[in-house]
């Protein structure tokens, strides 16, 4: 046998072992935020804070570790709520630090990241352009403006290096981000509309177009068609199946929800069905963070989705083991023919 054969031989026969490792089903438990009726949780941060409005939105709340902090709405309209790793808040068109201090942002702000920078939405400036434009906002007081021509836009999230990702409205509303002061319109099947609504700090995407959850890559095309996956997996035959994504996390998961009122999760490349790996999931999924943990607005209050023990790599199934084995014996002969 030569030695090229050779080297194709052991590739072949260790490759084969590696492809045949069976992919571990994540289990999650549920978690109860507080006795909250009519919460609303709208997010969770990597800190495992909890946030979102409550009493049909006349309050904001904050909860982590059993642990509620309600905050009473001062304005007379509810405003969007985010609170990013360091526990600022953002609501009632002001950042709220930990030690009391406030500081003004527009009205139509949306989320902020862990920088402090807000993304927020603003009336057109001059004439021409935009009908508005997407916002970048910084601590220090600077404003990078982008937008759409002759649309309306609005972020919908900000990653930590200041790329937002929303949707634009100009004859159809369609995903969009937002990076660097320029707009780009998402890749979009179907009838080309949709919503990007949120992204992780790599860069990629998640939202839906044509009513099926999307996965966007850092440049804007379409990584993976979730709705499509989702179809095929749960095998539903209705013409008007709906999916969406709401949150990513920084190690690339993915939550949503599919059909009528069923959730998922899409991890390691595979898709499940959260009502089959979370004991007693019922309800409407909103984010995940990068501790694992979902965050899930259930009938009459919100719950979060821990998992059941820690993530467990894929094992090899006993076959890869004596694929292995072979690939081991074949390196041993080779060696002692050449000795």
């Amino acid at each position: 046998m030569s030695s090229i054969r050779r080297s194709l031989f052991m590739s072949m026969v260790l490759f084969s072992g590696v492809i045949t490792c069976a992919q571990a089903i994540p289990r999650y438990v549920a978690s109860s935020l507080h006795d909250m009726p009519n919460a609303m949780v709208d997010g969770i941060n990597n800190a495992g804070q909890a946030f979102g409005t409550m009493h049909e939105g006349r309050d904001y709340f904050v909860a982590s570790n059993g642990v509620l902090n309600i905050f009473r709405r001062q304005v007379g309209i509810v405003t969007s709520i985010d609170v990013n790793d360091a526990g600022v808040m953002l609501y009632e068109k002001k950042l709220r630090y930990a030690d009391g201090s406030t500081v003004d942002v527009p009205e139509d702000s949306y989320a902020i990241n862990n920088h402090g920078q807000v993304a927020a939405s603003l009336g057109r400036v001059g004439a021409g352009g935009p009908n508005n434009y997407a916002a970048l906002i910084s601590p220090g007081g600077g404003t990078l403006l982008a937008g759409i021509d002759r649309a309306w836009n609005h972020p919908m999230d900000i990653n930590d290096h200041g790329v937002m990702v929303g949707y634009s409205i100009r004859r159809g509303t369609f995903p969009t981000m937002y990076a660097n002061g320029q707009s780009r319109l998402l890749e979009t099947f179907g009838d080309g509309e949709g919503y990007a609504r949120a992204i992780n700090n790599h860069g990629f995407a998640v939202g839906e177009t044509g009513g099926y959850a999307a996965l966007w890559n850092p440049d804007g095309s379409l990584l993976v068609n979730l709705g499509e996956m989702l179809k095929a997996r749960f095998g539903s035959d209705d013409p008007d199946f709906y999916s969406t994504a709401y949150g990513i996390n920084n190690v690339g998961e993915v939550v949503g929800e599919y059909g009528r009122f069923n959730g998922f999760l899409y991890s390691g490349g595979e898709l499940y069905d959260l009502g089959e790996i979370a004991s007693g999931f019922t309800g409407a999924v909103v984010d995940i963070n990068d501790q694992h943990q979902i965050a899930v607005r259930g009938w009459g209050s919100s719950y979060v989705l821990n998992l059941a023990g820690p993530l467990v790599q894929p094992v090899p199934e006993p076959s890869t083991y004596m694929l292995l084995l072979a690939g081991l014996l074949a390196l041993a002969l080779l060696r002692r023919r050449k000795g």
